[in-house]
């Protein structure tokens, strides 16, 4: 299956340090699969990715909260084939007077026997 096109937006908790990117008009999430300590991915009941949770977010990204209440542009790409999970987020952010570029990537066994999907989604 391909997701393509799908809309994103995203909230950002500068107390709690949490990034937290959505599908706009995503159907509730069904289970978290955690990618590593601090990032979460949410899957909806038919086992479509519907959002991405990054936990010490200024950390894990290197930048400052104050940029990433300001974030201008999100892709996300999400691979799933039977041997595993890969999720690649980037992000424009601004800083200073620039525009600098943000990621994170991380991939994980496909332990749980989630469908192949390929999904790009942005956030523009």
């Amino acid at each position: 299956m391909e997701i393509l096109n799908q809309k994103l937006n995203y909230n950002y908790d500068a107390l709690a340090d949490v990034l937290y990117i959505y599908v706009v008009n995503f159907s509730e999430g069904e289970e978290a699969i955690e990618l590593n300590p601090n990032m979460y991915l949410t899957i909806d009941e038919e086992a479509i990715p519907s959002a991405i949770e990054i936990l010490d977010a200024s950390k894990i990204l290197e930048t400052t909260k104050f940029s990433l209440k300001r974030i201008q542009k999100i892709h996300l790409k999400i691979s799933i084939n039977k041997n595993d999970i890969r999720v690649n987020c980037s992000l424009k952010i601004p800083v200073h007077n620039n525009e600098l570029l943000k990621s994170t990537n991380d991939t994980i066994i496909n332990d749980l026997n989630l469908p192949e999907l390929e999904a790009k989604l942005v956030m523009t």
